[in-house]
């Protein structure tokens, strides 16, 4: 039913399409909000791939979570509406590129907060410098579906290099005028890496207060990261390979935690580790 004049509200009785396993009204001029009841799409398809395409209407509202429940969606295409608000866990959970994931979302970056899109809504710049800086992030460590598999994973389901990237980019009011997003990211992801949410003493950390003012950082006069002392402050997990992306840190204190280390951090000249 694609590239039609349709429009008015989405019809009721289309949420009854149980049998329907490929369903198209893009570029229509469908309006209003969709309900929980998309979850009924598909119902009696459960053995064969789904592919919904609502983009270019204008639908708006929230994205309902009910899509979430659809079993085998390949692809949600809801790009080009004014929907708002973010895109729920309940569908970023089914994200990932096997057989029966949902490997194609897209969706309004600029209206709607998402971080588990493919394409990605992170900023394409930020992820570049990210992966071919100092840091020398993976960019499937970036991607929400890829938490299982990531051995500094440490919460459910995302990795912690996600909620890092997904802190900088939707938490903080002034984001492009950051001088160094790459040190900001990385000591992000130590604090997701070492459950942060946990520690003795975080109320400073992840603050729009700038970095080296989080507790347990020093800087020098550049405002480059030269040392951490977190000793004794209830770290967890382990310490993320990121840290590699701080090349003036000099200095690593994790002293009287229960922590793991990979090899590369230890191999590294400049940098002390008491642990």
């Amino acid at each position: 039913m694609s590239y039609n004049s349709f429009s008015g509200p989405f019809p009721d009785h289309f949420y009854d399409l149980a049998e329907t396993f490929d369903f198209d009204i893009s570029h229509n001029n469908f309006t209003g909000k969709l309900s929980e009841k998309v979850s009924k799409m598909g119902l009696n398809k459960d053995d064969d791939k789904k592919v919904f395409d609502f983009s270019y209407n204008k639908f708006d509202g929230d994205i309902p979570e009910e899509f979430g429940q659809i079993n085998m969606l390949v692809k949600l295409a809801l790009v080009n509406n004014s929907f708002g608000g973010n895109v729920p866990d309940a569908i970023c959970k089914n994200t990932g590129i096997r057989y029966n994931e949902l490997k194609d979302l897209s969706v309004n970056c600029s209206d709607v907060e998402c971080t588990c899109c493919n394409p990605s809504c992170f900023p394409s710049d930020l992820i570049q410098k990210l992966v071919d800086g100092p840091a020398k992030m993976k960019k499937e460590h970036l991607e929400y579906w890829k938490a299982t598999k990531d051995p500094t994973w440490t919460g459910s389901p995302r990795t912690a290099q996600n909620k890092a990237i997904s802190w900088f980019v939707d938490d903080q009011k002034n984001r492009t005028a950051i001088e160094n997003p790459t040190q900001r990211v990385v000591l992000a992801t130590l604090y997701y890496a070492t459950k942060g949410d946990s520690w003795k003493y975080n109320s400073t950390f992840l603050t729009d207060d700038d970095e080296c003012n989080w507790f347990g950082i020093i800087c020098n006069t550049e405002k480059n990261v030269t040392e951490i002392n977190l000793d004794s402050n209830g770290l967890q997990g382990f310490l993320p390979e990121e840290l590699q992306g701080l090349p003036q840190l000099k200095l690593l204190n994790v002293t009287d935690n229960n922590l793991k280390i990979p090899p590369s951090l230890k191999n590294l000249v400049t940098l002390v580790i008491d642990a």
